[in-house]
C-alpha cells in the first residue's frame, strides 16, 4: 500500500518514522518550501512554509521532511493525531506550551502582533490558552480561524507562516514593538497601580500578610488589580497608563516590562509587619443554611426566611427519558432525579458581606453555607475587608463560573425569583465577557438596576445592608434535583411573547476546535451525521443572544454534543426532543443527573442520552460514529 493510499489517522501516525528532520537553526540551506516574509537586524523574523502540515504539538511536515526550529517554536514530533484538516489558504500559528498569562504576555502577544504587521487581518490557529485572546488578536490586527488542541487535529495548509519566538537581552524590539500597542492607546495618569499575585486555584491562597498589604496600598490610593482575573489587554492598558505600578512579587515583573518608560516600577516590601485595619474582616464559624431548613431549626441572627414553596416539591417522571447502550434504547432509570433541592425559598440577610465568588459572610464573622451560596468547588474565603458598598436592598445572583450555560442554568432563574419578589431593588451579578443584556431583561429585571461586582480577588468584600437571596436553583455540583416544575414555570416566562417559526430540527454544532473542557477530536464526524439525517446545523456563537433565543423556542428537536449550548433545550416548546451525544467515557448512574432530564419531564419533553465515547475522557475524547448512527437509526 502507498502512502496516498493509507487511512488518514495511519498515515499521520507513520510519517515520523517516514520522514527526516530538518533544523533549520543549524543550517542556512534551508528546504525550497520554507520562505524568509520578514527580517530584520537579528535575522528572520517571519518564515512561510508551503504545503505544510502543522501539528497542535507544535510540530511541522513539507515535503515528506519534518521541520524543527526553536528560533520559530517548531518542534520535532512528539504525538498522534486524530484528524488532518486542509485548507487551501494562507495560515498563520502560534504554539503556547503552557497557555498561562505570563506565555500570553511574553510569547504569545508579541508574535500576534509581529505576524498582524506583516499580514494584516491574518486568520490565525492558536494553542488553547487558560485567557480569552480575542481583545489580544483584535489589538493585534489578526482573527482566529480556530484553536491548537493538544492530542487534536492536524491541518494542511497551502502556506503556514510563523513569526520567531521573542528573546530578551539581545536586541530583540518585539516585545518593546508589543508593548507600544497598549501604551500608545491611552494616556499616561498619575495613578498607582498594585499588582496582585494571582492565587486563584486549587493551590493558591490569600495569606494575612498579602491582604494587609493590599488593603494599605488600597487605603492609599492605589488601584488593585488581579491579573488572573482580567483579560490581557485589560490588564496591559492599565498597566501602560500609570505612571507608578507596584508588584506585590517578583513573579508578576513580566508585567512591569508593559509599563510605560516614564512610570516608575517597584516591588512591594512583603517583610514589613502592618497593622490590623478595622475594616478587616476575618471568618469565625460557618452555618449549613440547607441543614437548619430543612431540619427547622433556629437561622442566625440577622437572617430571616421571607418566602417558600407554596406547594410540596415531587420527583419527576422520567419515564419517556432514554439512554442508548450501544445496541438498544433502554429506559432511563428513574431514582436518578430522586433527590431534590429546597425549592425557591428567599432569605432576607441584614449587613451581609458579599465575597465576588457568591459566598456570604455575617457581621459576626460567619459564613453562610449550603445551595444558596457559593460553590462547592470554589475555595471558601477567610480573610478580606470591605472594599465597596451597594446602597440599599440587593439580590444576590452571582455565579463563580463564567461559562454562558451557567450564566443560563444559575443566574438567570435566580433574576427571576429576586426580581418577582421586588423588581426595584438592585441585583448583583458577575461581569461576563459577552452582552448578557437580553437574558436579564427576559429574566425580568431592569438592566439599569444591575450592579456589577467591582473586583474579582477572593479578599475584595462588598457590604450590602440589607440582601436577598434565593436559593441557588441549578446546584453547582450538577445534580438535576432543582425544583424542576418552578424551573419549568420559569423557561414559560423567560419565552412569553416570542412568536414560533415552524418545527425546527437543529443541530446545535460546536466550532471544530471550540472548548478546552469538552475537545471532541473528531468532532467533524459529529457534523457530518447531523447532516445525513437532516438536522439543519447551526453555530450558536454566530448568533446574537436573542437570536438564539429565537432560534430555540421553533425548534422541536435538538441534537449536539454534550455542552453549555445546550442548555437551550430546556427553552424549546413543551413536547420538544433532546438528544444528547455524551462526552464521558464511564457509563454510571451520575453520567445521567442532567439539568435536562428533571426539567425536560416537567416539560413533556424527552430526553435521549447516547454514549459513544470510544477514547479519552471529557477533555479529549473520541466518538465512535457508529453507535451515534445506530441510536438515530432505532429513533426514527
Amino acid at each position: 500500500m502507498s502512502l496516498d493510499q493509507l487511512p488518514v489517522r495511519v498515515y499521520l501516525r507513520r510519517l515520523s518514522a517516514l520522514g527526516r528532520t530538518v533544523d533549520l537553526d543549524s543550517r542556512t540551506d534551508w528546504p525550497s518550501s520554507v520562505t524568509v516574509v520578514d527580517s530584520d537586524e537579528l535575522g528572520p523574523l517571519v518564515i512561510s512554509v508551503s504545503n505544510a502540515t502543522v501539528f497542535p504539538d507544535g510540530s511541522v511536515t513539507s515535503g515528506g521532511r519534518w521541520l524543527a526550529s526553536s528560533k520559530f517554536g517548531l518542534k520535532s514530533p512528539s504525538s498522534s493525531f486524530s484528524e488532518l484538516l486542509t485548507l487551501d489558504e494562507e495560515r498563520g500559528f502560534v504554539f503556547s506550551a503552557n497557555g498561562n498569562l505570563r506565555e500570553l504576555v511574553e510569547v504569545v502577544g508579541p508574535q500576534l502582533a509581529t505576524l498582524g504587521r506583516t499580514r494584516s487581518g491574518l486568520g490565525l490557529l492558536i494553542s488553547a490558552t487558560r485567557h480569552s485572546v480575542s481583545g489580544l488578536l483584535s489589538l493585534c490586527d489578526v482573527t482566529e480561524s480556530g484553536r491548537l488542541l493538544d492530542g487534536g487535529f492536524a491541518y494542511r495548509v497551502t502556506s503556514a507562516l510563523f513569526a520567531r519566538v521573542p528573546s530578551f537581552g539581545n536586541g530583540d524590539r518585539q516585545f518593546e514593538e508589543f508593548a507600544e500597542l497598549f501604551r500608545s492607546s491611552d494616556p499616561l495618569d498619575e495613578s498607582t497601580l498594585f499588582l496582585e499575585r494571582d492565587n486563584r486555584g486549587p493551590r493558591g491562597r490569600e495569606t494575612s500578610a498579602m491582604i494587609d498589604l493590599r488593603l494599605q496600598h488600597e487605603l492609599a490610593g492605589a488601584r488593585l488589580v488581579s491579573p488572573g482575573t482580567l483579560s490581557v489587554v485589560d490588564v496591559a492598558r492599565r498597566i501602560a497608563r500609570s505612571s507608578r505600578i507596584v508588584l506585590e512579587s517578583p513573579a508578576t515583573d513580566y508585567l512591569g516590562r508593559l509599563a510605560n518608560p516614564r512610570a516608575t516600577v517597584a516591588t512591594a516590601d512583603s517583610t514589613v509587619a502592618i497593622p490590623r485595619h478595622p475594616s478587616r474582616v476575618t471568618v469565625t464559624n460557618e452555618f449549613d443554611i440547607d441543614a437548619a431548613l430543612r431540619a427547622g431549626e433556629r437561622l442566625p441572627p440577622g437572617v430571616e426566611l421571607i418566602s417558600r414553596p407554596d406547594y410540596e416539591i415531587e420527583g419527576i417522571n422520567v419515564a419517556d427519558h432514554r439512554v442508548f447502550d450501544g445496541r438498544r434504547w433502554r429506559r432511563q432509570s428513574p431514582d436518578v432525579v430522586n433527590e431534590q433541592s429546597l425549592g425557591p425559598h428567599l432569605l432576607a440577610i441584614t449587613n451581609a458581606i458579599v465575597t465576588p465568588n457568591a459566598h456570604v459572610i455575617l457581621s459576626d464573622g460567619t459564613l453562610l453555607t449550603g445551595s444558596y451560596f457559593g460553590g462547592p468547588r470554589m475555595e471558601r474565603p477567610s480573610e478580606g475587608w470591605v472594599a465597596s458598598e451597594v446602597n440599599g436592598r440587593a439580590g444576590l445572583a452571582v455565579t463563580h463560573a463564567m461559562e454562558f450555560g451557567h450564566f443560563l442554568l444559575q443566574a438567570a432563574p435566580r433574576i427571576d425569583a429576586l426580581t418577582r419578589f421586588d423588581s426595584e431593588m438592585s441585583l448583583m451579578l458577575t461581569k461576563y465577557s459577552w452582552d448578557d443584556t437580553s437574558v436579564i431583561r427576559r429574566a425580568g429585571a431592569d438592566i439599569e438596576r444591575v450592579w456589577r461586582m467591582p473586583r474579582a480577588s477572593a479578599a475584595h468584600f462588598v457590604r450590602v445592608p440589607e440582601l436577598i437571596v434565593s436559593t441557588h436553583l441549578q446546584p453547582e455540583n450538577r445534580m438535576a434535583g432543582a425544583d424542576p416544575r418552578w424551573l419549568s414555570g420559569f423557561v414559560s416566562r423567560f419565552v412569553e411573547g416570542l412568536a414560533t417559526e415552524g418545527e425546527r430540527r437543529i443541530h446545535m454544532a460546536r466550532g471544530i476546535d471550540s472548548g478546552r473542557r469538552s475537545g471532541c477530536l473528531n468532532r467533524a464526524e459529529i457534523h457530518a451525521i447531523a447532516n445525513d439525517f437532516g438536522y439543519e446545523t447551526v453555530f450558536p456563537e454566530t448568533l446574537s443572544v436573542e437570536d438564539q433565543i429565537r432560534l430555540v423556542t421553533s425548534t422541536t428537536e435538538m441534537f449536539g454534543e454534550q455542552g453549555s449550548a445546550l442548555t437551550w433545550a430546556m427553552f424549546m416548546r413543551p413536547g420538544s426532543d433532546l438528544v444528547v451525544v455524551q462526552n464521558e467515557l464511564e457509563t454510571r448512574k451520575n453520567r445521567y443527573v442532567k439539568y435536562h432530564n428533571s426539567v425536560m419531564a416537567a416539560r413533556q419533553s424527552r430526553y435521549f442520552d447516547i454514549g459513544a465515547v470510544r477514547a479519552g475522557r471529557q477533555r479529549h475524547f473520541e466518538i465512535d460514529p457508529e453507535i451515534v448512527r445506530r441510536a438515530l437509526e432505532k429513533r426514527r
